[in-house]
């Protein structure tokens, strides 16, 4: 695993594009890579940012709370 200092120091960037499957209840069930930035290290870190930091509302349909996706994108940039 590469720290966030060796990212910098090796110059990595790049664009992680992600689909984020959401729950009823507004919780994140699947994630799946879209596009790799070309650095595993920078994939993972925004996948567990993701993971870890993003909250999300329930899709409503009909009155009804729905299962969602949505395309999340993020540039790592020095």
């Amino acid at each position: 695993w590469i720290s966030p200092k060796d990212a910098i120091n090796f110059s990595w960037e790049g664009t992680v594009k992600v689909k984020v499957t959401i729950s009823p209840k507004g919780y994140i069930s699947n994630i799946v890579l879209l596009k790799s930035s070309g650095h595993d290290s920078l994939d993972k870190a925004f996948i567990n940012t993701i993971m870890t930091s993003y909250r999300f509302k329930p899709k409503r349909k009909m009155g009804k709370n729905a299962v969602d996706k949505l395309i999340l994108e993020y540039t790592f940039k020095l």
